[in-house]
């Protein structure tokens, strides 16, 4: 009997612990890795900040360049000087134009030379050469380079020499020979542009081409009893009226605003 009452003690302590006694409780394995902390005496790289109105400007002209220069303009004048010029050379005048973009300019032009001169081998007395012309000047996105194009008109004079008056019986009441010639202009230039205003160019090759003879004034071929000065003349104003006349190297300076 008191075996039996200590086996039911025993049994009852055992019981009363299992109650008491929590088990563990179960996970459930992930495949997320657990977050890592940096060290706290790791720094992380400082980062560059570019400022906006840098990228902006990568791509962008220089806000000096001639470009920017001359579409920031409305109007343009200029002197220029033509050392190498058809018929006679030494050419000079002037240019007034507007810019309509930094791509595109439109100037009216007016050259002149007085002289006396001998052409195509006739002796003239005084001889004038005057040309207009409106042109434009296409900068295809350049800097300064850039084409000319446009319209010209040519008034060529002379007064006959004294060698081929001499020969002549009855003095006519003109000596003068009269070309008129009206044709298109074509050329090569750079034209530079300083942050002041002031523009220098250069003319490199323009090449202006009679197509049509607007006036010929020859009525003193019919005073020539020389057949030999009637010759030299005819030839002078086929020569004149007929071959396409050219600039080479006309400088130019002048100001933008």
């Amino acid at each position: 009997m008191k075996l039996v009452f200590c086996l039911l003690i025993c049994f009852q302590s055992i019981i009363s612990y299992a109650q008491t006694k929590k088990l563990p409780e179960k996970t459930v394995p992930t495949n997320e890795a657990p977050p890592v902390q940096a060290p706290l005496n790791e720094t992380l790289p400082e980062t560059t900040v570019v400022p906006s109105e840098n990228i902006a400007l990568v791509d962008a002209p220089h806000k000096h360049s001639t470009k920017v220069l001359r579409g920031l303009s409305q109007y343009t004048g200029s002197l220029h000087l033509s050392p190498f010029s058809t018929w006679l050379p030494m050419k000079y005048g002037l240019a007034l134009g507007a810019v309509l973009n930094e791509n595109w300019t439109i100037e009216g032009e007016y050259t002149q030379k007085t002289i006396s001169a001998s052409v195509s081998s006739v002796d003239f007395g005084e001889v004038k050469d005057k040309r207009y012309g409106i042109q434009s000047r296409w900068y295809p996105g350049s800097n300064s380079f850039h084409f000319i194009m446009g319209l010209y008109k040519s008034e060529f004079s002379a007064e006959v020499g004294n060698s081929i008056l001499d020969n002549i019986g009855t003095m006519p009441s003109s000596t003068l020979i009269k070309i008129e010639s009206i044709g298109p202009q074509l050329g090569l230039a750079n034209r530079w542009q300083w942050t002041n205003g002031i523009h220098f160019g250069v003319d490199w090759f323009v090449m202006y081409v009679p197509l049509f003879n607007q006036k010929i004034d020859d009525a003193i071929l019919d005073s020539v009893n020389n057949s030999d000065d009637q010759d030299d003349l005819d030839k002078a104003i086929a020569v004149i009226s007929k071959i396409p006349q050219f600039d080479v190297l006309k400088l130019q300076l002048g100001y933008s605003f």
